[in-house]
Parts: structure tokens; C-alpha cells; sequence
């Protein structure tokens, strides 16, 4: 059984997610043009990006929510996206 995660532990986690999502943010900046991974964790809500969805939308930096969201604001009129 899994011990419960203090707030230490908790920090820990979250730094480790931050820091793998700007690793990921500066290997695409060194290598333009070509396709850099998913990130684990979604750039707005902080939700898991599932490995299936990683996959298939190589670069994604939002989970399915966040991007339908997205692409609602960026579909109102007058606005731009």
C-alpha cells in the first residue's frame, strides 16, 4: 500500500512535472520544425495528458477538455484565437 504524500512529497511531484514540461518546451525550441512530445500534464488545468492522446497528437500541451475549450474561444466572432 502506497503511503500518503505529505506536503513535501507533494511539492516534490508538482516541481517534477514542471520541470519535465519545460524540458520538453526547450528540446522543441532547440529543434524547430520538427514535432516535440506531448506534454505529461496539461498546461492549463494541470490534469494527466493520457498516454493514448500523447500519441496520437504528438506536441499536445492541453487535455481533451482544455482544447475543446480552446477551440470554443477561439470559434466566438470578432475574436481571434
Amino acid at each position: 500500500m502506497r503511503e500518503p504524500m505529505d506536503e513535501g512529497d507533494i511539492a516534490q511531484d508538482y516541481q517534477t512535472r514542471l520541470n519535465a514540461d519545460a524540458l520538453a518546451t526547450h528540446r522543441h525550441a532547440e529543434t524547430p520544425g520538427s514535432a516535440f512530445p506531448a506534454l505529461p500534464y496539461c498546461a492549463w488545468c494541470e490534469a494527466e495528458i493520457p498516454a493514448a492522446r500523447r500519441l496520437a497528437q504528438p506536441g499536445t500541451t492541453l487535455c481533451v477538455d482544455c482544447q475543446a475549450a480552446k477551440e470554443r474561444l477561439a470559434a466566438r466572432p470578432g475574436e481571434e484565437g
